[in-house]
């Protein structure tokens, strides 16, 4: 049993998680979602399939990275590689919100097409 002083008491070993992140503000996310989606639409000239991003579990607050796509067709071909469906850019922004689900989005690192996938 470890002994906790109150410097201590908020101490976490840097093995307690394997994805480090600092909470960012839901507008922040927004504007990060945003930002990355109009550099996608520019360099690319199409709208992407699916974004790649950092979700934050609210039951045991881990974190992990996840596919999700932006229309709720699913390709069966691509199922298992989506963790969770959307109907547009605008849905997929508000997961950033921390009023809903059992997940939030804390950060999106880039988005795709199912044809890079294969």
């Amino acid at each position: 049993m470890r002994k906790i002083t109150l410097n201590g008491c908020n101490a976490v070993p840097d093995d307690y998680r394997t994805i480090r992140t600092v909470m960012k503000k839901p507008e922040e996310i927004r504007k990060e979602i945003d930002s990355l989606y109009m550099e996608y639409r520019s360099e690319n000239g199409h709208e992407p399939h699916y974004a790649d991003c950092v979700i934050r579990w609210r039951d045991d607050l881990e974190t992990e990275e996840v596919r999700i796509a932006l229309a709720m067709d699913s390709d069966t071909e691509m199922d298992e590689e989506i963790f969770f469906y959307c109907d547009s850019i605008n849905d997929l922004k508000s997961l950033a919100d921390n009023g809903k689900g059992d997940f939030i989005i804390i950060g999106c690192l880039d988005f795709g097409i199912y044809e890079e996938l294969l």
